[in-house]
């Protein structure tokens, strides 16, 4: 089995594995570095006793490390690992909410539409998409990546789905996303008619941004089921849409 075509190469794993004892694979472990550098010498390092399946960097190369037939020493547990392919994330930033690159973010997806496929789960949900701290006390994989899991769900849905592509970015918007991303930024940061204090602005801009987010969707915005993913999206996503508008402003 070895690795995933995703990855670029291998690295040494020093035996720093064990068998899986026939557990089967049932999800993605996420893990990140705490750090923009170090987490990679760590994993290699044979005189400490730890490995994951993949090293992922910011520029969005995989890198192999134990292969997937084999439980790396990731997660701090057998009852975790076992059943597991991990992947050590490096941080774009270090400190704050340890964020990591779209690079990354989009690899991550693709790993886990690729395991998806391999091992046959049929389709990802958040029981095949973990995070390190469901295993284990730990604050990994940062508050960036641990909000963002849901994301790497839909977007490797979205993969497996035949979609080559991420969420649009600032540098390929249509002209009809801009005006979109430019209404989002006028019913929530002016003072008119439409504002978000008003409850006309609030439900235009969750439409907005329901539109935008989940296209393939088919809840209405209009319905809590709706509103609701609107809103997490928004404040999820907050960085990120005003970095886009920021753009659009200039």
């Amino acid at each position: 089995m070895g690795f995933s075509a995703l990855a670029s190469r291998a690295v040494a794993n020093h035996g720093k594995y064990s068998p899986r004892q026939g557990t089967a694979v049932r999800y993605l472990i996420v893990h990140h570095w705490a750090g923009t550098s170090g987490g990679d010498a760590r994993l290699v390092n044979p005189s400490e006793a730890v490995s994951a399946n993949y090293i992922l960097y910011s520029d969005g190369s995989l890198v192999g490390q134990v292969p997937e037939e084999y439980r790396p020493w990731t997660s701090g547990s057998w009852d975790a690992d076992a059943p597991a392919v991990t992947v050590e994330t490096q941080n774009s930033g270090n400190g704050g909410d340890w964020p990591v690159s779209d690079a990354a973010l989009e690899r991550l997806a693709q790993l886990a539409a690729d395991l998806c496929r391999r091992y046959g789960w049929g389709s990802l949900d958040r029981s095949r998409v973990r995070g390190h701290r469901e295993f284990y006390a730990t604050a990994c994989p940062g508050p960036y990546l641990w909000a963002r899991l849901d994301y790497i769900v839909q977007r490797g849905n979205h993969i497996l789905a035949g979609s080559p592509t991420t969420n649009t970015q600032e540098d390929d918007m249509t002209p009809e996303q801009a005006k979109q991303l430019k209404a989002v930024y006028d019913a929530t940061f002016t003072t008119s008619e439409t504002s978000r204090g008003t409850i006309r602005g609030i439900l235009g801009m969750l439409k907005i941004l329901y539109d935008v987010s989940f296209k393939t969707s088919k809840t209405s915005a209009g319905t809590p089921g709706g509103l609701l993913p609107s809103m997490k999206v928004m404040l999820d996503r907050q960085d990120e849409i005003l970095a886009r508008l920021d753009k659009l402003e200039k």
